[in-house]
């Protein structure tokens, strides 16, 4: 699997939806329905959700992540952190306002932000993985306050203040999330150890972008899936023996280090061969 830049995923975004065709609001709710079947598989109908929204479509997906959860008897309220929001993601919250249970506050200082109770859930669907310059003002305090809470986080995409293609630099403002959804693919900043308080435990759903877009776009980045790896692995024939599957000789390890000639054998064995020959120093 290819991991791809935030650029590369918003032309692959705008190609599928040339090209399926799909309208856009179409593939937000597409991607928010992901959403809500991971959310429901980590949290019940009994757990107060609240939800914060930014400016983007990362905003339009908890929205829309909101309906669904709304329409399945959860207890959720709504917090806007932005006054302007884009076409999409104003139209996921006319669609939530047409709901008779639904809560929704503008937040206009940290003085709304509500107080928390044992148990709640914080969706984060602050910013995205376009997310361009540092977080600042009152999303920053935000992010600092669902930080200091002991809430669990879930947050979409990637945890907000996050940049996709960069570790995590000591001072920078983040989200530190229990639990991240990516769209599609895993994002570069996903596999940085600096970023690892801020990713929390983290997957990918399968959104349905165009497959030929995917193929044709370039990265020198990749993530192995079982997939990938299964489509490698050859059966054995019924009268096959070691002499079958080759002979394998391995010169490893040195005095005091010999845990890399262990490990290397173990994996060349692993990986199928039918004989192997280790070669170490004799004071191994």
């Amino acid at each position: 699997m290819k991991i791809f830049t935030s650029d590369q995923i918003a032309a692959i975004d705008t190609y599928t939806i040339k090209n399926e065709p799909v309208r856009s609001i179409e593939l937000m709710e597409r991607a928010s329905k992901t959403l809500f079947r991971v959310f429901r598989k980590y949290y019940s109908d009994k757990v107060p959700v609240k939800i914060f929204v930014g400016p983007g479509n990362n905003g339009g997906d908890a929205l829309a992540l909101g309906r669904m959860l709304d329409e399945c008897g959860y207890a959720i309220e709504v917090f806007l952190l932005a006054t302007k929001l884009s076409t999409d993601a104003e139209e996921n919250l006319k669609r939530l306002q047409k709901l008779e249970n639904v809560l929704i506050f503008p937040v206009n200082s940290t003085g709304d932000l509500p107080t928390l109770k044992a148990g709640d859930v914080i969706v984060d669907g602050i910013f995205g993985s376009g997310l361009s310059r540092e977080a600042e003002g009152l999303y920053a305090e935000t992010i600092q306050w669902m930080n200091k809470t002991n809430a669990e986080i879930f947050s979409i995409d990637i945890p907000s203040g996050l940049f996709a293609e960069e570790n995590r630099i000591q001072g920078k403002i983040g989200v530190h999330a229990t639990h991240t959804v990516a769209f599609q693919f895993p994002k570069l900043a996903f596999f940085f150890a600096e970023n690892d308080a801020y990713i929390g435990k983290w997957q990918f759903t399968n959104i349905g972008l165009h497959p030929q877009v995917q193929e044709d776009t370039p990265s020198p980045y990749y993530y192995i899936t079982k997939k990938d790896i299964r489509e490698l692995l050859r059966g054995r024939k019924k009268f096959s023996h070691k002499g079958t599957y080759g002979h394998g000789l391995l010169l490893a390890g040195s005095y005091g280090k010999m845990g890399a000639g262990v490990l290397a054998a173990r994996a060349a064995l692993k990986s199928g061969l039918g004989l192997l020959t280790v070669q170490v120093p004799h004071t191994g």
